[in-house]
This record gives C-alpha cells, structure tokens and sequence, in this order.
C-alpha cells in the first residue's frame, strides 16, 4: 500500500498535486463563487428564453440545430456540477480529453465536407472544447482561463473568414460569440466543483486514514501506525544504513490495577502514562523523529531511526524517568501486588543488526523487557550486541542483556515472553 502513499500532515486536507490546490485557492472565495454561481444561471436562463421564443422559427434554414445548441447549452449549464463529478483525478481528465478531442475533430471534418447545413453546430463544439479546456487542464487557473479566452477568439475569429455567405446567414458570427461566453463560466463553476469535490474525497480519506492508525483510548498511533514506521526504518536502513531502534515500554503491574478496580482506572492510567511518555519524547532531543505507539494492553513502542545502541538505552531511560519522576499516582487499592504507590514502567530496548529484519529487533526488544521485569520492574535493559557471525540473541554478554545506567544487574538470560506484568 506503498505504506499509505506518503506522510500526510493530518486534517490538512490538501490536494495531492500543488497546481490544483492553487487552481481551488484561487476560486473558492465567497464572492466568486456567488458571482460565477449567479451568471452560470444566468447563462442558463438566457439560453433557455432563446429556445423559447425561437419555437416558432423551427422551419427557418438551420432554426432546429440552433434551438437544439441552445438547449443543450443550458442544459450543461444547469447541469455542470454532476458532469464535473464524472472525471475523479487529472489522469484520466486528459484521457477524456483527448478522446473528446478526436471525436469532435472527426465530427467537425465530416460535418464540413459532407453537410454544409450542418455547420451550426461549429460553435457548439467549439464551445464545449473550451468548457473540457476548463475542466481538464492540469495548470494554474490563470493559465486556464487565458488558454480559453484565446481559443474562443482565434476560433470565433477563424470561422467568420473562412464561413461562406450562407453558412453565416445560418449562424451568424454573434451566436458563436454567445456560445463561448456560455462555455466560460460554465466551464470555471465545473472545474470548480471538481476540484473541491477531489478536496472533500482527500480530506475524507485522510481522516478514515488518520482513524485506522490511532488507538481510540490514548490517542497515540495504534500497533498498525507502529508496523508501519518500522516498514519505513527498515527501508531506510537498507537504503542508507542508518540504524533502527525498537522501544517496548510495558506498565508495571497493570494487571492488579485492573483486578482490584476495573478497567476504567486501568484505561485512565494508560491514558495518563501516554501522555507523559509523548510529552517527555516531544521535549528530549533523542525523541526528534521517534514514533510512540501503543503495542496492545499495557505495551507501548518507540521505533527511533538513527540511534545506535547507547542513544536508544538514554532514549529508554528518558521514557522511564519520566513515568518515575511524574508520579502518577496508582488508584488506590491496586498497590499491594507491587508496594509501590505510584505507576512505574519497564523497557526492553534492542538496535536492529546489519541486515536484520527490524521486526525481528522487536522479538528481542520484548526479550529484553521480560529481563528488566525478572529483575524488578522500573528500569532499562538493551538486549545483547551480537558477537561474531550467527551468534543468538543474548550471547553478547553474561545476562543476554546490556544495562542502562542506574538498572541493576539483571537475574538470568532471556526467556520466552508469555505475558509482562
């Protein structure tokens, strides 16, 4: 999913190319689009009156496809938002434009060389030229509009010289005139309603996107948002070799929390602990660029691309801290498992190896994390440096793991993670 396209910054709801972003600034101020709304319907209503009284004429030479160019004018006026809705992004708008294009040129040919009585419908296609010009071209609206402008008088311009006698008495060169001034603000209100329609479907679809990578309970990224950045670490590790650290930071006797008072304390203590690991990572240098997450229950990741090992135990231990030294308070009644009166968490720490997967840096983080719980909760422990080639996780030092400063020396090795407490 090209791991959701890129980094999107949240809410902006901006447009995914900058030309139709700067296309929708530049139309979508009150006073113009009540001013381009207002003379779309005056358009309409012109081109309705002129079908009205011109009912009466239907015998007249050309009287049938003029009424009939009129009508459908007024019809595309009224109707240009749902036809700006057919066309969902630029690559397929200048498909369709392309498309119309030969069609119509093959129409105009065959009208001009085998139904000179058909000729009226010159200004018709002319002017729906304009209207997909207004639609489709992927440039600035000043860009657009002048385009427009240029193609409705080198046109109205070239038919006048090249128009026989009789082909103008059929349509005169004033009825073209009215043609395209139609196709301009209709053709303005369709890419306008385009372009917000594309605003309104990327804005919803970052929000959705925005959803489905947050935990509802602490408002962190959730363990989809986690995998997500430690697929980005990985690609940037193989691509530039820099270093990829993974941070499991476990609640220390949640469980009793839980057990003792139900789980809306235990949420609100999830909620609190949040809140201090985010801001104590916000305001510590080492925290620039990590992503914290939380893992499920009472776990949390960091995942930190550019700390090697030693930086990524300081970045444990900036976590730890700052849960130790906040003081959350435990509810009352939850402590007697732990004897302790305030929350405290625990950190595995592990630095993925040279062409290591960074998922597989994650099962000895959760190692490492097992031995700081075995060895009394509320400290760091770095999972072992490998030492030689195919060497397992823990052979790097007598206790499989590296203490951060001030954790005591941890009691045995790793073992299998069955549930941290």
């Amino acid at each position: 999913m090209e791991e959701d396209a890129a980094e999107l910054t949240r809410f902006g709801a901006r447009l995914p190319d900058p030309r139709q972003e700067r296309r929708f600034l530049e139309g979508t101020t009150p006073a113009l689009r009540l001013t381009t709304l207002v003379v779309c319907l005056a358009c309409a209503g012109w081109n309705l009156a002129v079908v009205l009284v011109g009912l009466g004429s239907l015998d007249a030479p050309g009287g049938r496809g003029v009424l009939l160019a009129h009508a459908v004018m007024a019809l595309v006026a009224l109707g240009c938002a749902p036809l700006a809705r057919l066309v969902r992004d630029y690559d397929s708008g200048r498909l369709v434009t392309v498309l119309i294009a030969t069609i119509y040129t093959g129409i105009v040919a065959a009208q001009v060389l085998l139904d000179p009585q058909a000729r009226a419908s010159v200004g018709l296609l002319l002017s729906f030229s304009v209207f997909c010009l207004y639609i489709f071209a992927p440039l600035p609206q000043g860009v657009t509009t002048a385009l427009a402008v240029g193609l409705s008088v080198v046109g109205t311009a070239a038919y006048a010289l090249v128009a026989s006698p009789a082909d103008l008495a059929h349509t005169p060169v004033w009825l073209l005139a009215a043609y395209l001034s139609t196709a301009h603000p209709v053709g303005f209100i369709a890419a306008l309603r385009h372009n917000r329609s594309q605003r309104t479907s990327f804005a919803l679809w970052e929000r959705t996107l925005d959803l489905s990578r947050r935990d509802d309970l602490t408002r962190l990224p959730n363990r989809r948002a986690a995998q997500s950045a430690m697929a980005r670490a990985e690609q940037d590790r193989t691509r530039e070799g820099t270093p990829a650290a993974v941070l499991l930071v476990d609640v220390d006797h949640f469980k009793g929390v839980n057990d003792a008072l139900g789980h809306e304390a235990g949420d609100e203590v999830l909620r609190r602990v949040a809140e201090v690991m985010d801001s104590a990572l916000a305001r510590s240098p080492l925290g620039e660029g990590a992503l914290l997450a939380r893992y499920g229950g009472e776990e949390f990741v960091v995942v930190a691309t550019g700390h090697a090992a030693e930086a990524a135990a300081e970045l444990g231990e900036v976590v730890r801290r700052a849960v130790h030294e906040e003081a959350v308070p435990r509810p009352a009644g939850s402590g007697a498992a732990s004897g302790r009166d305030r929350v405290t968490v625990s950190v595995g720490v592990a630095v993925a190896w040279p062409k290591e997967p960074v998922q597989a840096a994650t099962a000895r983080a959760d190692a490492a994390l097992y031995e700081a719980k075995q060895d009394g909760r509320d400290r760091v422990v770095l999972a072992g440096e490998r030492r030689g080639t195919g060497a397992p996780p823990g052979a790097g030092t007598p206790e499989g793991g590296q203490r951060a400063p001030g954790a005591r020396p941890a009691q045995g090795g790793f073992a299998p993670v069955q549930a941290h407490e």
